[in-house]
């Protein structure tokens, strides 16, 4: 009988300690969510939506429009790993690592700094500024 209650009290622990990470508007912070607004959406739509957007052929069948679709990646996996921010192929990208995004000029170093931090955040985007 304890060991039920015991596995009873460790899956009640671990839901309050580890909740569920699927996405919903309420866990985007308003700071977060001007952070996108006025920093990454600007970088993004400069730099990456001509070929990762909703208004082009998809390059490497990648959409940067959404959070699912940064989570999903295209032919080379997902572009950001959560469980591993510092490791995903977006930040490998920007910075001229095994892929080199974009393809004509290196961004500057502030551009891929807050494109880092975004990623290291958790890539919040709030609901109204994803495109499908």
């Amino acid at each position: 009988m304890k060991s039920k209650q015991h596995l009873i009290i460790g899956i009640l622990l671990n839901i309050v300690l580890f909740p569920c990470t699927t996405r919903s508007e309420d866990k985007i912070t308003p700071a977060a969510a001007q952070f996108y607004r006025e920093k990454v959406a600007p970088i993004l739509a400069n730099n990456c939506m001509s070929c990762h957007g909703p208004k082009s052929k998809l390059k490497a069948d990648l959409f940067l429009g959404s959070r699912e679709g940064l989570l999903k990646g295209g032919e080379s996996g997902p572009a950001v790993d959560l469980d591993n921010p510092a490791e995903s192929l977006l930040i490998g990208a920007i910075n001229y690592g095994d892929y080199e995004m974009p393809p004509k000029a290196k961004m500057s170093d502030d551009k891929i700094e807050i494109l880092t931090k975004w990623v290291k955040m958790g890539i919040p985007i709030p609901r109204d500024a994803e495109t499908t």
